[in-house]
């Protein structure tokens, strides 16, 4: 769908299809789509674009261009951020009173060269005879309901919480690389968008991450990106 303003200066796009409702009443357009509890990138889950005066509000924005970079290269203008120390995918839960549920084994094991593994606790405990209960522990009848507890509580830690993935951001400085040999590898990030999707190879680990474009500084004057960032 797309609408043109009577002053034909803004279009707008979409390939959302579902339906919503809202009400926006004393809002400029900039409120009603970004700015509100409300708002429509919020109502749609949408994910924006703005190219001069075409404003796209799409599910998904950008495109995998299939191309690849490599952590761990020593080129000036490239900052990496990973939290590969807090990755585990071996976790079991821990209760009160020495209760130890059972090791829960995330399905991303085979995307690691080295699993690691880490005991969690939990304030889950089984209920004692004449004994008051205390506030902020869950209490169950049994030792094996407790059990169950700590090891769905463990489960989310892959599901909810994604201790299993690698969290990533990186910074291509184009400024900073321009001269080097490794840039001619690099710069054709310059015909890349926001939203578009980059796979970072990690040698240490052996595994690509896919990074998307989050933050592009685009320099009017020489008519050229100078950094982007990306991020998982």
């Amino acid at each position: 769908a797309s609408y043109l303003p009577a002053n034909n200066k803004v279009t707008f796009n979409s390939d959302i299809t579902t339906k919503a409702t809202g009400y926006y009443v004393d809002q400029n357009v900039y409120e009603a789509i970004w700015d509100d509890d409300n708002c429509i990138t919020t109502l749609y889950n949408a994910e924006t674009q703005r190219r001069k005066f075409t404003v796209t509000l799409n599910q998904h924005i950008g495109s995998d261009k299939g191309f690849t970079i490599t952590e761990g290269k020593n080129i000036t203008g490239f900052r990496a951020n990973t939290n590969i120390d807090e990755v585990y995918t071996m976790v079991r839960g821990k209760g009160f009173n020495g209760i130890m549920g059972n090791w829960q084994i995330s399905n991303n094991t085979n995307l690691y060269r080295v699993n690691k593994s880490k005991t969690i606790e939990y304030k889950v405990r089984v209920r004692e005879e004449g004994q008051d209960e205390q506030e902020g522990y869950t209490y169950f009848d049994t030792e094996a309901q407790a059990i169950k507890e700590l090891d769905r509580l463990a489960k989310l830690e892959f599901t909810t919480n994604q201790i299993d993935t690698i969290k990533t951001n990186y910074t291509i400085n184009f400024a900073m690389l321009k001269g080097s040999k490794e840039y001619d590898k690099y710069g054709a990030s310059e015909q890349y968008y926001l939203g578009d999707t980059v796979s970072v190879y990690i040698p240490r680990l052996g595994v690509d991450i896919k990074n998307r474009i989050v933050s592009v500084t685009y320099n009017h004057l020489t008519q050229s990106i100078e950094e982007v960032e990306l991020r998982n």
